[in-house]
């Protein structure tokens, strides 16, 4: 992550390691953090960031229409954790959309802003690609309850493979860069993720 305020440039590298439990009622999913490892880079210090009060805590999330997973209850993080990190706000899009229906070689924008491709099935799995990008304002709250109008553009590159029972695996390349106005300053981040996701099974 880079952030700017002013003429001034701060970048960090924060590093994630997370176990998940998922488990699922017709259209109801429950979470909880087994484990989770972060570590922040920055200046040239590591820091190994405590997370004892954030492991165990759950999300519910339920389905909508079309399958995809919103987030109706998420776990306490601790004020301390929240001041480096909302690990909390993963699962807000965790899970990747549903693939529409496509042949192998076909390629189908979904309505929600993301344009979908089949990809050459492989392992009794379906393959898919896709692409999605975006701007708009989204409230923040910051320190002392501020809440914040943040203007977000973003963009998501991913590929995944799903069974009869779900996701099996996915990757997504996320690049966010966020605008604001801080008493009369302005504040610009770039954030660049990569997460990988495999599920595994008892």
């Amino acid at each position: 992550m880079t952030v700017g305020t002013g003429s001034a440039r701060r970048e960090r590298l924060l590093r994630r390691r997370a176990e998940y439990a998922v488990t699922r009622s017709r259209d109801t999913v429950v979470v909880q953090a087994l484990e989770l490892e972060l570590t922040q880079l920055a200046e040239d210090e590591v820091l190994q960031v405590d997370t004892d009060g954030f492991v165990g805590g759950r999300w519910r999330l339920v389905s909508d229409p079309r399958g995809d997973l919103r987030v109706v209850a998420r776990p306490f993080v601790p004020p301390a954790l929240l001041e480096l990190n909302d690990p909390a706000a993963i699962m807000d899009d965790f899970f990747p959309a549903v693939p529409p229906p496509l042949s192998v070689g076909d390629s189908l924008p979904d309505g929600t802003g993301r344009l979908w491709w089949r990809l050459p099935d492989s392992a009794a799995v379906l393959r898919f690609g896709w692409h999605a990008a975006g701007r708009h304002v989204v409230p923040r709250v910051v320190a002392d309850s501020l809440t914040l109008q943040v203007e977000e553009e973003r963009t998501e590159d991913g590929s995944g493979a799903w069974d009869g029972l779900g996701a099996v695996t996915w990757r997504r390349a996320l690049r966010t860069r966020t605008h604001a106005i801080v008493a009369g300053v302005e504040v610009v981040a770039d954030l660049t993720e990569e997460r990988i996701v495999r599920r595994v099974t008892p």
